[in-house]
C-alpha cells in the first residue's frame, strides 16, 4: 500500500489498510502480535496466518490464530481475510469450503487468492482461470447463501499485465502489489512485460535516483489504469526523495 500513515495520524477517507501476516516475506508472526499490530495501525483488514501452497497447514494455522486471539480487546476491530492455499483446484476448493463452513472462520469476510497460484507448474494464468471458473459455478452461488465475501488478489507474478484481465472480473474487489515500484527501481517500464523479483533491500530503500522515480510514477499510473483505479496515482504514491 502507498503512503501509509499509522497510529497517531488522521486516516484519509480513501485509505484502506491491509495488514498482511508476513508469510510472503518469510516471516513468522505470533497471532497476538498480529492483533496488536492491527490495533496499533488501525488496520481495516487483517490477513490471518497461512502456509504457502499447503492447505492443511493453512487451515491449522488459521484455527490457532482464532483460538489465540479469542478475547482480545479490540478498540479498532478489523475485518478478517483468509488466504486460499493449496497446489491444485481440489485443494483450493477444500480451503474455500473451510472458510465458509467452519465455525472458526465465521468472521472471515474476504478471501485472498495469492500470486503463488501462478507459479505452480509455470502456469501463469492459473489464478485468473480458476477465479473465472468458480465465480460462474453453482458451488460458488451456494456458498454465497452462507455469507457474502469479498475477493482480493495477493501480489503479482511473472504475468506482468495480469491486472488487465483481473479488472474485468466484476467480483474481484482489489489487488495489491509492489511490482510497479520494483520494476521502476530497475528502470523498467511496466508495459514492456519484463518481470524481476523484488530487490533484497526493498524495505530499506530511502532514496531513489530522480530518473528512476519518474519510471516508478509512470509504472504506478499505468498499473492503476490497467486495474481501472479511478484515484489519481501520484497522490497516493509513497514519497521517494532523491538528492
Amino acid at each position: 500500500m502507498y503512503n501509509q500513515r499509522y497510529a497517531g495520524t488522521t486516516k484519509t477517507p480513501s485509505e484502506f489498510r491491509i495488514l498482511d501476516n508476513g508469510v510472503a516475506e518469510g516471516q513468522t508472526v505470533q497471532p497476538t502480535m498480529l492483533a496488536r499490530c492491527a490495533q496499533a495501525t488501525r488496520a481495516d483488514e487483517l490477513v490471518i496466518p497461512d502456509v504457502m501452497n499447503n492447505v492443511d497447514a493453512t487451515l491449522a494455522a488459521g484455527k490457532r490464530f482464532v483460538e489465540d486471539i479469542r478475547g482480545f480487546s479490540w478498540i479498532y476491530p478489523p475485518k478478517f481475510a483468509a488466504v486460499v492455499q493449496g497446489r491444485n483446484p481440489s485443494q483450493w476448493q477444500k480451503c474455500i469450503n473451510a472458510y465458509f463452513y467452519w465455525a472458526e472462520f465465521a468472521n472471515v469476510t474476504t478471501l485472498m487468492f495469492p500470486r503463488c497460484m501462478n507459479t505452480i507448474d509455470d502456469n501463469r494464468d492459473r489464478r485468473v482461470k480458476y477465479l473465472e471458473s468458480i465465480l460462474r459455478s453453482k458451488w460458488w452461488e451456494e456458498l454465497q447463501s452462507i455469507k457474502e465475501v469479498q475477493i482480493h488478489c495477493l501480489g503479482a507474478s511473472q504475468w506482468v499485465s495480469e491486472a488487465l484481465v483481473l479488472s474485468d472480473i466484476p467480483q474481484i474487489r482489489s489487488m495489491d502489489t509492489s511490482l510497479p515500484i520494483v520494476l521502476g527501481l530497475e528502470g523498467i517500464q511496466i508495459e514492456k512485460g519484463v518481470y524481476v523479483k523484488r530487490q533484497s533491500d526493498y524495505f530499506n530503500i530511502h532514496q531513489v535516483d530522480r530518473g528512476l522515480l519518474e519510471v516508478i510514477r509512470h509504472n504506478v499510473r499505468t498499473y492503476r489504469e490497467w486495474a481501472k483505479d479511478e484515484e489519481t496515482p501520484t497522490s497516493k504514491l509513497r514519497e521517494l526523495r532523491s538528492e
